[in-house]
């Protein structure tokens, strides 16, 4: 029945696109793919209409881009979907239609929009649409936005991105999360120099601008190549809370500890970069080794971090249900004898750990800790299906919101059956969604 229904919306959102002469074929096209639910096709379409490059069209990408979206398609389908309209905003040319996406930046209410605007404009490069971005992080209130918005500025440069740039970290510099993170790191790639504030930032591009200005090709006014920066925010990293030696710069983030039967065998850690022992390997279980860890991580969080703990096995026992809370005193105490409370058994269900993750809509960062491939009993006995299927859901989960996914593993594993699949899986989730895998040894 969601399917009949699916279809039926999406013929009439079809319906609504204004024809033209050009359009008229492509929305033939995508109405029968609706009506037979080849969402391949209904993807081919969408592109389609980028090259129809018109006002219209553009409209019709933006809506059908999202077109899937509460209705029980495939994860893999609806991500397709979304990877076509963005990549069809990217082939519009058409100045009218690119006015629109500027016009709705400031105005459209859907966040997962703006952010794939912001994306394309950026993109697409060119003054009024360096101004359209530096307009909208005056105001712009979601992290995945700013973020996006960040990562444009610095892409197309110019001497505004720098001032925008500079009173963005004085609004969001109070957290020191990630957008801060960004922020002062495109700064760096921009102009070559790093400061801890906002404040000094100001005094040193007011006299650095006109300097640039005055010699725009001098070798001693160019910034340095990305390769050759240094920058003072190396040092400020390195303060930050570690967990198995690697900083977690995250200020809204979701652990992910798996707490199945394999966790109660011993391993070995010699101790990461920086911590007391290290390069002396102690043996033990290693969920009592990723408790350590886990609560020297915990008691080194300041109170503006917020942050929530899922542990899985079996079944999934979030810590938290679905929400991030401030790391207080008091809340750091629960949070620490919830993990004292793990105890080894069962599989290794690490889908559903992945979806009670991402239910966790201020989250940023997800750090996933296992030490073997995702099992089920029954259907996904080989785990090959059950792999697929999460790579499915967290590249639709994450399409908009880009949640950085650390991972960690044992690497003592590869020598198991499974082992290497697990080590495999784990490289691969970090590697596509911007994080880092850590091998644990």
């Amino acid at each position: 029945m969601k399917r009949l229904i699916l279809t039926a919306a999406v013929i009439l959102l079809v319906a609504g696109i204004a024809i033209g002469q050009d359009i008229d074929a492509v929305k033939k096209k995508l109405s029968a793919a609706a009506k037979q639910s080849n969402w391949e096709e209904f993807a081919s379409g969408i592109k389609e209409l980028g090259f129809v490059n018109t006002l219209e069209s553009a409209k019709a990408i933006i809506k059908m881009s999202f077109a899937l979206d509460g209705y029980s398609v495939d994860d893999s389908v609806k991500a397709n979907t979304f990877e076509a309209g963005k990549s069809a905003l990217k082939e519009i040319t058409n100045l009218e239609a690119i006015a629109y996406m500027r016009e709705q930046l400031m105005k459209n209410k859907n966040w997962e929009i703006r952010r794939m605007l912001v994306e394309v404009l950026g993109a697409a490069s060119g003054e009024e649409n360096r101004l359209a971005i530096c307009e909208l992080i005056e105001k712009e209130k979601q992290p995945e936005v700013i973020r996006e918005a960040v990562s444009a500025l610095v892409a197309i440069g110019g001497y505004d991105s720098v001032d925008a740039l500079i009173e963005l970290l004085d609004r969001i510099e109070k957290e020191k999360g990630l957008p801060w993170v960004d922020v002062r790191r495109g700064l760096t790639s921009l102009t070559g120099a790093d400061y801890d504030s906002a404040r000094k930032w100001r005094e040193y591009w007011l006299v650095r601008k006109d300097e640039l200005k005055a010699n725009p090709d001098s070798p001693d006014t160019a910034a340095p190549a990305p390769g050759e920066m240094k920058t003072g925010l190396n040092e400020e990293i390195k303060k930050a809370p570690k967990f198995f030696g690697k900083e977690i710069l995250s200020k809204r983030f979701c652990f992910i500890i798996d707490v199945s039967g394999s966790m109660a065998q011993k391993d070995k850690y010699s101790g990461g970069k920086g911590e007391a022992g290290g390069g002396n390997p102690v043996e033990e279980m290693r969920i009592e080794m990723v408790k350590d860890q886990l609560i020297k991580l915990i008691a080194a969080l300041d109170p503006k971090t917020k942050f929530n703990i899922v542990a899985y096995s079996m079944g999934v026992t979030p810590w938290q249900k679905q929400k991030l809370v401030f790391a207080t005193s008091s809340v750091k105490k629960a949070a620490i004898d919830f993990v004292k409370k793990f105890r080894p058994h069962g599989t290794t269900h690490t889908d559903a750990a992945l979806k009670e993750a991402f239910t966790n809509k201020e989250a940023d960062t997800i750090v996933l800790l296992s030490d073997g491939a995702p099992t089920h009993d029954g259907r996904y006995q080989d785990t090959t299906g059950l792999i697929t299927s999460i790579f499915d859901f967290v590249r639709n989960a994450n399409r908009s919101r880009k949640v950085t996914i650390d991972t960690f593993g044992f690497e003592s594993v590869s020598t198991l059956p499974a082992g290497q699949q697990c080590l495999d899986f784990l490289k691969r989730l970090a590697e596509e969604n911007k994080g880092k895998f850590i091998a644990i040894k």
